[in-house]
């Protein structure tokens, strides 16, 4: 490599984007190598998604509901991975739900929208540590709860080509077809799109709300299957969301303690100081108005 190689931006920019992403790929990996070197058919990913690929086929399964709503992109990886075979369709899947994680740190790492270093550290250290290691995490039955980042960096992110909100919009269309999380960010999107005015923002905020629209009619038109038992209360909702959310970022540990009541107020204290701070940008209204309408949807179908 010659010096003035060194010295060119754009490939420094490649060096650097190709070297963060191998470092996440591998850290991921060998956190517990097992789940992608002999994977268990764990939950929805053999019953639903293989069995229906095995038994139907795509674009056959493509709208059949589950949860009384679509899943278009574990339909695709499905598809995608009983064409290697079905011995290795498991390890195909999850390997692909590694690339979608570490392509979604990729877009945080290079976003200019995080212009807090120390955020953007911070959020990408815990996602890619979370959940402890010996969870079964990494599957497509759980995708959709790590398509909430993909989806959220890809609408903040302000797009500068043409190309690169027709990929936008066709990442936002694959995600938000895929379980509730459109239904969840209509509210937000809309409000930004208001606040910002943006070609971009616009497109992509209606991407997110048309399938928003789709998921909902395909909820009111079908029966939900499975639905949630819950008898607890807010402070075992609190207990879970202190234990899967914070604590299994570092350890596998579950506690009930009075603690825990402490640490969920100091999250929110912090996230509440972080959201004042930053409380003239639209990107933090955006942020608060999903997690208030996320909250009040896990809430309102537990309690």
């Amino acid at each position: 490599m010659t010096r003035n190689e060194t010295h060119n931006p754009a490939l420094r920019n490649f060096l650097t984007s190709a070297l963060f992403l191998a470092a996440a790929l591998l850290i991921m990996f060998f956190r517990n190598p097992g789940i992608f070197t002999h994977p268990e058919p764990f939950w929805e990913d053999m019953a639903i998604f293989l069995g229906q690929e095995y038994s139907t086929g795509f674009p056959g399964t493509l709208l059949i509901t589950h949860g009384a709503y679509i899943h278009l992109l574990p339909r695709l990886i499905a598809w995608a991975a009983m064409g290697c075979g079905l011995p290795y369709a498991m390890i195909v899947m999850n390997l692909i739900v590694l690339l979608i994680k570490a392509c979604t740190f990729l877009l945080i790492f290079r976003s200019r929208e995080i212009t807090s270093e120390l955020i953007r550290w911070a959020l990408i250290a815990y996602l890619v540590l979370l959940p402890f290691p010996v969870e079964i995490y990494n599957n497509v039955t759980n995708l959709q709860w790590w398509l909430i980042y993909l989806m959220a960096i890809v609408i903040l992110r302000r797009e500068t080509s043409v190309r690169g909100l027709v990929l936008s919009c066709v990442i936002l269309l694959l995600c938000g077809l895929t379980g509730m999380n459109s239904v969840l960010f209509a509210l937000p999107c809309a409000f930004l799109s208001v606040m910002e005015r943006t070609r971009g923002t616009i497109v992509k905020s209606c991407a997110v709300i048309a399938c928003g629209i789709v998921q909902l009619c395909f909820m009111v038109s079908s029966p939900r299957v499975g639905e949630i038992a819950y008898s607890g209360e807010l402070i075992d909702l609190i207990d879970q969301f202190v234990n899967r959310c914070i604590y299994h970022a570092f350890v596998n540990n579950y506690s009930e303690s009075f603690l825990n009541f402490i640490v969920f107020l100091a999250w929110i204290a912090l996230a509440a100081l972080n959201l004042w701070h930053c409380r003239k940008k639209p990107t933090a209204w955006f942020i608060f108005l999903f997690s208030a309408v996320y909250f009040a949807a896990i809430y309102g179908a537990i309690a």
